[in-house]
């Protein structure tokens, strides 16, 4: 729930840059950092597609 919050706060700051109270946008950037930690961050992959399984883009 807390990493939905997030990143909708993320896209609202996005599309209306300055709506939303700047203690939420600070918030959430604490938060991203513990989720960074967990993910892996920009480090992050996605995991390999298993033997014979089809890829969604062709």
């Amino acid at each position: 729930m807390r990493m939905l919050v997030v990143y909708l706060t993320d896209l609202m700051e996005l599309l209306q840059p300055k709506r939303i109270d700047r203690s939420h946008v600070a918030t959430a950037r604490q938060y991203r950092l513990s989720f960074d930690a967990i993910t892996g961050g920009t480090n992050w992959a996605q995991t390999p597609l298993p033997a014979g399984a089809l890829p969604v883009h062709q």
